[in-house]
């Protein structure tokens, strides 16, 4: 073979060699975006299952928040109409310590005068005993004397 022969197939074969290469970056280009496009899809499908559970979620999320408005209001509304009660019935409670207070006064006095004045009446009642006593005690002496015969 001659040169020019040897050349012309090195040629031949740098050309096919060069028209194969371009032709396996095309083959990569096309599965490089084939698997783009794949991930795209199934990226798209995941997110539309995903979707609906975050919206479900953020539901939920408002949901909660709500009722914890709620309770927190109901709360404070029970607490202040506890607050009101324990006040009205300390009101009440007072109230009626005075008028039992206004009321027994007097009875309370009047309790005591009479005891006080029990106590005198047995007072005296023990100085009448004993004033009888001893004047019954005084009459009996005086008797006896007068019993025996006086010497005339």
């Amino acid at each position: 073979m001659s040169s020019e022969t040897s050349l012309s197939v090195i040629a031949i074969c740098q050309l096919l060699l060069i028209v194969s290469a371009i032709a396996l970056v095309g083959v990569v280009v096309w599965a490089v975006l084939a698997f783009k496009k794949l991930v795209k899809d199934k990226l798209d499908e995941l997110m539309g299952k995903v979707d609906p559970v975050l919206d479900q979620a953020k539901s939920v999320a408002e949901k909660a928040r709500e009722t914890a408005d709620s309770i927190s209001e109901k709360l404070d509304s029970i607490a202040t109409k506890a607050d009101d009660t324990v006040a009205n019935l300390t009101e009440s409670v007072e109230s009626v310590s005075n008028k039992l207070e206004e009321a027994m006064t007097p009875q309370v006095v009047t309790v005591g005068s009479v005891i006080g004045a029990a106590a005198k009446c047995v007072e005296l009642f023990k100085d009448v005993a004993t004033l009888r006593k001893t004047a019954k005690e005084s009459v009996a002496g005086e008797e006896r004397p007068s019993e025996e015969p006086e010497p005339e």
